[in-house]
């Protein structure tokens, strides 16, 4: 939790409009019209990972569509981003995540790297017909 810390310093910071609340293992992206995105963070093997749940395998359950089409879905929108990457999780819920190397991050590429995965989590959710989950 120190290199976040050192990183973000205080426990809210701003953005092109974007708020970031930090707290131990989790980051709250708040979009200017309100709509909100969480994001967990570790650091493993010398990289950062930032991710986020798109949908939990309850809700792509509750999509009633093939786990291909799913797949489908998911290839589309990792053609789609640049930074960001889509997958199935922990018991076949959608991620969004980010992998970069720990020991060159800074403060302006953290922030940037959250913001793309938030917005690109929480645009991905959207064309998935659900509503913000926050």
């Amino acid at each position: 939790m120190a290199w976040i810390r050192r990183l973000l310093g205080q426990r809210r910071s701003r953005l092109e409009g974007h708020e970031i609340d930090w707290s131990p293992g989790k980051l709250v992206v708040t979009f200017p019209g309100g709509r909100m995105q969480q994001v967990s963070y570790q650091v493993e093997g010398g990289r950062v990972r930032l991710a986020t749940t798109v949908l939990s395998s309850r809700e792509v359950r509750r999509l009633e569509v093939k786990s291909d089409e799913i797949a489908h879905l998911i290839l589309r929108r990792n053609r789609a981003t640049r930074i960001v990457a889509f997958g199935l999780g922990k018991s076949d819920a959608i991620e969004a995540w980010v992998v970069t190397p720990h020991a060159t991050l800074q403060r302006a590429e953290l922030l940037r790297y959250l913001i793309a995965l938030a917005r690109e989590g929480d645009r991905f959710e959207f064309l998935l017909g659900r509503h913000d989950r926050g």
